[in-house]
């Protein structure tokens, strides 16, 4: 029975990732920007969509502009770091 817990907790887990919704969507970039993702990271392009907890990292000569569906804020980033998507906005670590 605790086996059969634990498989359900898993997949409510990956289903609940899998399923996440959609809250951002990249309006225009240039220079390199990936997405983290398993097992390797994923260049970003113009017009994909980006999920909450989405971690982005921006090399030196990046420039991006992101607008969240929620609200409507519009962003834009230049320059060496990562980015986290929120609900809301972004969360920035060396930008």
């Amino acid at each position: 029975m605790i086996r059969l817990r634990h498989g359900f907790a898993v997949l409510a887990l990956m289903a609940s990732t899998a399923w996440a919704q959609d809250t951002a969507l990249v309006m225009s970039l240039s220079g390199k920007v990936t997405r983290a993702a398993q097992p390797a990271p994923q260049t970003v392009e113009a017009f994909v969509k980006l999920k909450q907890g989405d971690v982005l990292t921006l090399d030196k000569e990046a420039r991006l502009q992101v607008v969240y569906f929620e609200g409507g804020r519009q962003e834009t980033w230049t320059g060496a770091g990562k980015l986290e998507i929120a609900s809301t906005e972004s969360k920035a670590t060396g930008l």
